[in-house]
């Protein structure tokens, strides 16, 4: 809904997000952390890389809604915990550009600045999306494999 429409254009959220994947100057994933995941696999055991995503994408939307719920109860030390431990954890699966924002959160809660708080969350959610996303498609691709 951000980006300007073109004329016949019918590009939907889907198509928007597998562009921002493939863009090769910001990736939404540092394939580098998963590799360093991939590295830790040992010979006939259950995937390494296939555990830590699944364990990111099932428990990681709580956070989000946790981050929004402590926005409108305007519980700043409560974002700011949520904040680093979903930070952490994008971190260590390569997704630099939510960890980054996340980090950027947490830093105003400890500060106590709740200035554009909203719009931070917000942009949270929404690079949250594209991470899950091709998170999503790591492990659909590993399962293939």
């Amino acid at each position: 809904r951000w980006l300007p429409r073109r004329e016949g254009s019918n590009v939907g959220f889907d198509a928007v997000l597998e562009a921002v994947a493939e863009d090769e100057e910001d990736p939404v994933l540092d394939q580098g952390a998963l590799d360093s995941i991939r590295a830790l696999q040992q010979p006939n055991a259950p995937s390494v890389l296939v555990k830590v995503i699944g364990l990111y994408l099932e428990n990681s939307p709580a956070m989000i809604e946790s981050l929004q719920r402590y926005l409108e109860e305007g519980d700043i030390v409560a974002i700011s915990e949520t904040a680093h431990s979903l930070k952490s954890s994008s971190a260590n699966l390569g997704a630099r550009r939510l960890a980054a924002l996340c980090k950027e959160l947490e830093q105003k809660g400890k500060s106590g600045v709740v200035e554009n708080i909203t719009v931070l969350v917000e942009q949270i959610a929404t690079e949250y999306g594209f991470a899950q996303s091709g998170l999503q498609r790591e492990l659909d691709e590993a399962n293939c494999a």
